[in-house]
């Protein structure tokens, strides 16, 4: 089927993610540089073999284009969460139990039936729809039962064991809190590597930023929780999936606050 790119619509360390046609439907096309090697652009497609709850957004192919391999996914309208947060601001703290719930859901579903971690879990790979409907985007650094977790990722979302190596359903849980914490705060934070004494000190001045915005004291500890540095202390995904989702508000938030009718932003998957 022919692949026609139409525009770019994001950009990674090593790819480019262009709105495209293939065989006249709508994808997100992922060109990877030179430097990826085929067999980790087969890594998304083999997870999309796996029986994955419907928020993951579904890979559909690995082919080549004008000398690059592009991985095809299909096309979700809406906007991802770093752009929501650039265009925002903060959220309100009903809108992060909402993104907690509903990324903890088919997390927690994909860990228990194939344990699947995503591997690089951060704002820019979620997308708010139109209706609301938070989506998981981009499983190249997956990992499953009987495949090890690429040892990549973005470091300001890394947990401290994935600095030496280690990898699992905590460390996803990291990624999340980390994601929480920057939707209450509207601000990013940078890596913090493998050591106790640097991550307790994230700890302290996320308390800070957390009672400067007001956030609701049950849910800033259970975030500070989140991104702690011993696995074992941190919530389980089953902690956040009873938290109740919002998909109306999620949506006028994604919308401009200006109506139903506002025009969403096309995906950056």
């Amino acid at each position: 089927m022919t692949l026609r790119l139409v525009e770019p619509v994001g950009r990674g360390a090593s790819s480019v993610v262009w709105r495209a046609t293939w065989g006249g439907r709508p994808v997100a096309a992922k060109v990877l540089d030179g430097r990826i090697p085929l067999d980790e652009a087969l890594v998304e497609l083999d997870a999309g073999a796996l029986a994955l709850p419907l928020a993951f957004v579904r890979t559909l192919e690995v082919t080549q284009h004008e000398g690059s391999w592009v991985v095809l996914r299909e096309w979700v309208e809406g906007e991802p969460v770093d752009q929501l947060i650039a265009r925002r601001g903060p959220a309100p703290a009903e809108v992060v139990r909402a993104v907690l719930a509903a990324v903890a859901r088919p997390m927690a579903q994909a860990w228990a039936t194939n344990g699947l971690v995503h591997g690089d879990l951060k704002p820019a790979n979620l997308l708010v729809d139109r209706e609301g409907v938070v989506r998981i985007a981009d499983l190249g650094l997956a990992g499953w039962t009987g495949r090890d977790p690429s040892n990549g990722g973005t470091p300001g979302y890394a947990a401290p064991e994935r600095f030496v190596g280690g990898h699992g359903a905590p460390a996803e849980v990291y990624a999340l809190g980390c994601i929480a914490a920057e939707l209450l705060t509207g601000r990013p934070f940078g890596p913090c590597g493998a050591h106790e004494l640097a991550q307790r000190r994230r700890q302290r001045a996320l308390d800070a930023d957390l009672r400067e915005v007001g956030a609701p004291r049950p849910l800033a500890d259970t975030i500070l929780r989140a991104l702690g540095w011993c696995p074992s202390d941190r919530p389980t995904w089953e902690e956040w999936t009873g938290l109740q989702e919002v998909p109306e508000l999620l949506a006028w938030w994604a919308g401009d606050g200006v109506g139903a009718e506002a025009e969403a932003r096309c995906a950056r998957t």
